[in-house]
């Protein structure tokens, strides 16, 4: 049985900050102390986040790549010029491409040279560095956001979050009062009167076409539109109407004092909402026919072809 070996110091690496020993610090230093491995090594002038132990085996490992060839990393020369001949057949974008395209020298880049993004300004790569967000970048651009009074980004409220824990604590360290900002049950009230003032009734169809925003307010702070207009007391229009058989009958003479066929294949052509209940409420189109007072068969698809060939005829006869 082989014995468990020891740990040496050079295993681990020493947070500056914790004094926790770890063998990696480029996510110990982001998700416990709130600051990237950048400002952690400018800060405490630091070369590298990793342990000496781990940087060997990371510069021992062989993967394959794409191409089937095993990159092995020798001396920082020659990471360079690895560099030098993959932007010179695809210009990097940003320090990510790198790590899309050749995760393994991206990862070499990190231990050996402490950043990509450093090192593609030494190295004069003209790329666009990726946003990286700090408590000062985050307090400047909620208080622009304050004085636009546009939504906020996705980037700035997960970034908000990471910086000061909550959304809330974002708001309060950017002097911005919470309860102002988000939209109370008195701002809805208003805005729904102000609504129905232009548009008449609240209807699910007229919220969404007009004003999105205000129907998920109204479904948030009353649990539906219906009990919304009730609570307001604001007139209400249901989205989908109930159709009677008196409805149905009106409609069929309705259509034919306009001319129109009434044959079920033709109906459902034209009207599909009017077959449907015709359907739903006398269980078959024969009887809504019979309903309204007419036979089946003089409106069927076989009278209608003898009414076309007896026209036929007589054209011809005359």
């Amino acid at each position: 049985m082989s014995k468990r070996r020891r740990r040496t110091i050079e295993d681990a690496i020493e947070c500056k900050i914790c004094r926790r020993r770890l063998q990696s610090l480029q996510t110990h230093v982001l998700a416990a102390h709130g600051i990237t491995g950048d400002e952690y090594r400018k800060r405490y002038k630091v070369d590298f986040l990793t342990s000496d132990r781990m940087r060997l085996q990371l510069s021992q490992t062989k993967t394959p790549d794409k191409s089937g060839d095993r990159y092995v990393p020798r001396t920082r020369a020659d990471i360079v010029a690895d560099l030098k001949a993959m932007n010179a057949c695809q210009p990097f974008r940003n320090p990510s491409d790198l790590r899309q395209r050749a995760p393994k020298l991206w990862c070499q880049v990190v231990n050996h040279m402490g950043s990509a993004a450093e090192l593609f300004r030494k190295l004069g790569f003209r790329t666009r560095e990726c946003r990286t967000w700090s408590r000062e970048s985050v307090l400047a651009e909620l208080k622009k956001w304050n004085s636009a009074r546009h939504p906020p980004g996705n980037a700035l409220s997960v970034a908000a979050i990471r910086q000061f824990g909550s959304w809330k604590k974002a708001l309060k360290a950017a002097g911005i009062h919470y309860d102002i900002v988000r939209t109370t049950r008195k701002q809805a009230i208003s805005r729904a009167h102000k609504w129905a003032k232009r548009h008449g009734a609240l209807s699910y169809g007229k919220l969404k076409a007009t004003n999105p925003k205000l129907r998920h307010l109204l479904h948030n702070k009353f649990g539906g539109i219906e009990a919304a207009a009730k609570a307001l007391g604001l007139p209400y229009q249901p989205a989908h109407t109930k159709w009677s058989r008196q409805r149905v009958i009106d409609q069929i003479k309705q259509r034919l004092r306009q001319g129109k066929r009434v044959r079920a294949m033709v109906v459902w052509r034209e009207q599909p909402t009017l077959y449907k209940w015709g359907i739903r409420l006398f269980k078959s189109w024969d009887r809504v026919l019979r309903a309204c007072g007419l036979d089946p068969l003089e409106h069927s698809y076989a009278r209608e072809l003898a009414r076309a060939s007896r026209r036929r005829q007589r054209s011809r006869s005359s």
